[in-house]
């Protein structure tokens, strides 16, 4: 997973009033718009795999490369609003050309009390409270009392 572009120019924040997404793709959401809690206008992210866990920044795409998509989606952007901002790995449970696979919960075999979640991804956020009843409930279990929700 590879890097956010941001519109850094607060006064191109009103282009946008929440998230703007566009139909997702195999790997990602696609490029989407985001506006921040701070005023900023998001752009991105850009998803593509990549062989090294370490070195994500030596191959970074010039702003300008996002500004087709997001035009797409708010044609009042310019290309001279667009910044490199942040960079990062999300790691994924499978690789190109494999099927996706679903998230997985489950508990540590060589110990119960480490419960791991793992790869929640959309529709993640969505399943989000069914996530945490689920885990909840083997807390619950693991420590011979149930947790209220």
């Amino acid at each position: 997973m590879q890097g956010r572009i941001r519109g850094r120019d607060p006064r191109r924040a009103h282009l946008i009033n929440g998230l703007v997404y566009p139909v997702p793709r195999a790997i990602s959401l696609g490029v989407h718009l985001t506006r921040t809690a701070a005023g900023e206008l998001w752009i991105g992210p850009d998803a593509r795999y990549i062989e090294s866990k370490t070195d994500y920044e030596s191959d970074r795409r010039d702003p300008v490369d996002f500004y087709d998509e997001a035009a797409r989606l708010c044609p009042s952007l310019r290309a001279e609003d667009l910044r490199l901002g942040l960079s990062g790995i999300r790691p994924k449970r499978y690789g190109p050309g494999q099927a996706p696979l679903d998230f997985l919960i489950e508990q540590q075999p060589d110990d119960p009390r480490i419960i791991h979640l793992v790869g929640i991804e959309s529709p993640g956020l969505t399943a989000a409270p069914a996530i945490g009843r689920m885990v909840s409930e083997m807390a619950g279990k693991i420590l011979g009392r149930a947790f209220k929700l």
